[in-house]
């Protein structure tokens, strides 16, 4: 069983736990044959189909983070129960999310500012 750590935009981390006894390398593949870009990960995990996995994992769980609204470990660990093309992290299929943090956003208003005229209009790009 070895222990990953993922570190995007270096604030967010995510750790995952594989057992490659039960999550082989095929079944890794799978998922990231399933989102099409498995050349681009391997490529970022110098062809180590683990790391590939992880930093496919890390990726999705940032997101499933911020679409909802500060998920914790656990409730990442349940949005990958039903992810399209995932399994659950759960530890039963040799996969465990160990721990993600959760994104905080803080922001600060720099002010309000008058325009002169109205700016032109967005336009649908599909003409």
């Amino acid at each position: 069983m070895k222990l990953y750590t993922a570190t995007i935009d270096l604030v967010y981390d995510v750790k995952i736990c594989i057992d490659h006894e039960i999550a082989s390398d095929d079944l890794l593949s799978e998922v990231l044959d399933y989102y099409g870009e498995a050349d681009d990960y391997l490529v970022k995990s110098y062809g180590h189909v683990g790391k590939a996995f992880v930093l496919l994992v890390a990726e999705e769980a940032a997101r499933a983070c911020i679409r909802g609204y500060g998920l914790n470990s656990y409730g990442v660990m349940k949005y990958f129960e039903t992810a399209e093309g995932f399994f659950p992290l759960d530890g039963s299929r040799g996969v465990y999310l160990v721990h993600c943090d959760e994104f905080e956003f803080d922001y600060y208003v720099n002010g309000v500012e008058e325009l002169t005229e109205a700016p032109e209009l967005p336009k649908p790009n599909y003409e």
